[in-house]
């Protein structure tokens, strides 16, 4: 049971988040029409963990609807009234919905997610009209270059990055490389005209440097030449391969996200969601 939960933040690594009451009201609502425990007018948790082996908590604490009132020392004091609305909240008591959700660091958890972004794929290739698979590489110098980038970042931000653990070095590693992977992909849709879609996958080497395995879709009836992906890759080593719709590479791509916590994705939007155009 939840114990005064709008005031006790969450533990084990949980976080805590202050939000619009009525935002906070409306989440609690939908929670409860799908299965959350309400404790009380105000008390709501909602377990979305799955399988999770250590499941993280989510505190999403509403402030209460401000009401006119005058000071006790006043000549005339403005009782607060209660009021019943009609979605049964109490709207004059701060409104907190406790969410325990995936760590996302487990192994059931990075099973999960591979699993959710290889079926997506596999859409993305029955839809295509061809497939790529490729693997991106930086020389030593790029590597260096970004984690200059890297660095500045944290220091504006106050942070030392010779401190952070191994897993946010490589988000922010991975972050500084950000801005070079979107110019690769537009020269590619500029130079070759043709409507892409893609999914990336970052992964961490032993020196704990990025690498990144992609696979791109054409979906169009405007190829894409090996040429052009490797020649507009400007960073280091690259290589790719035609697939034709082999889900074996969705799995190939998607299996480095159940190997650690600190592979990335980046895909296009909607991506393995949409139905083909035929």
């Amino acid at each position: 049971m939840i114990v005064n939960a709008q005031v006790t933040p969450p533990t084990n690594g949980g976080r805590r988040k202050v939000a619009d009451t009525r935002w906070v009201r409306n989440m609690a609502a939908f929670a409860i029409a799908n299965g959350a425990e309400r404790y009380s007018l105000f008390e709501v948790r909602w377990t979305v963990s799955a399988d999770c082996l250590n499941p993280a908590r989510v505190l999403y604490e509403g402030r209460p609807e401000g009401r006119a009132f005058t000071h006790p020392g006043a000549p005339t004091i403005a009782r607060r009234e209660h009021t019943r609305y009609a979605d049964g909240f109490d709207h004059d008591t701060p409104m907190s919905l406790l969410m325990l959700t995936r760590c996302r660091k487990c192994e059931k958890c990075l099973r999960a997610r591979a699993n959710h972004w290889y079926l997506r794929a596999k859409g993305e290739l029955a839809c295509a009209e061809r497939s790529w698979f490729g693997t991106l590489t930086l020389r030593p110098e790029e590597h260096y270059l970004a984690e200059l980038r890297a660095r500045a970042e944290c220091a504006r931000k106050s942070v030392a990055f010779d401190t952070l653990p191994p897993w946010e070095k490589f988000a922010h590693l991975h972050r500084a490389n950000g801005p070079e992977l979107t110019k690769w992909l537009k020269r590619i849709r500029k130079e070759s005209g043709a409507t892409l879609r893609y999914i990336l996958v970052a992964e961490a080497h032993k020196t704990g440097l990025p690498h990144y395995h992609v696979l791109v879709h054409e979906r169009g009836h405007v190829p894409v030449r090996e040429r052009t992906l490797r020649g507009q890759w400007l960073l280091g080593f690259s290589r790719f391969n035609l697939v034709d719709g082999d889900p074996k590479s969705a799995r190939y791509v998607c299996k480095y996200l159940s190997k650690a916590a600190e592979a990335r994705v980046r895909a296009s939007k909607h991506y393995g969601l949409l139905r083909s155009e035929a």
